[in-house]
């Protein structure tokens, strides 16, 4: 089973590792498999962005979709962060369900 418990992949509001089982409510049984992986490491750029294909399949070895999930961190003020995900049907690819969680600067609050 594929997991992303590193210290970068986190929870946007308590900074807590977020596997993407459960960000993505699979069901029991249902496991995900790794297909690609994109990242901006090392460039230099005001946002990092890393990028995830990944493959579902049900507790009988069958493909049910596909994901598409991402993460960006702003390098610069305000340091925004972005979590988001996209579920494509296995069959045909159509777009069945996306989320995306930004994060924003609280008023008042500085950024030194």
């Amino acid at each position: 089973m594929f997991s992303l418990d590193r210290p970068d992949e986190t929870n946007l509001v308590d900074a807590t590792p977020v596997a993407p089982e459960a960000l993505l409510g699979l069901p029991t049984g249902h496991r995900l498999e790794l297909i690609r992986e994109t990242n901006d490491a090392g460039l230099s750029r005001p946002v990092r962005r890393k990028v995830q294909w990944l493959e579902e399949f049900d507790a009988d070895n069958r493909s049910v979709a596909h994901y598409r999930l991402w993460r960006e961190r702003g390098t610069q003020p305000p340091y925004r962060r972005e979590l988001g995900w996209e579920r494509f049907a296995s069959d045909d690819g159509r777009l069945l369900d996306r989320e995306v969680r930004i994060t924003r600067q609280q008023v008042g609050e500085q950024v030194h």
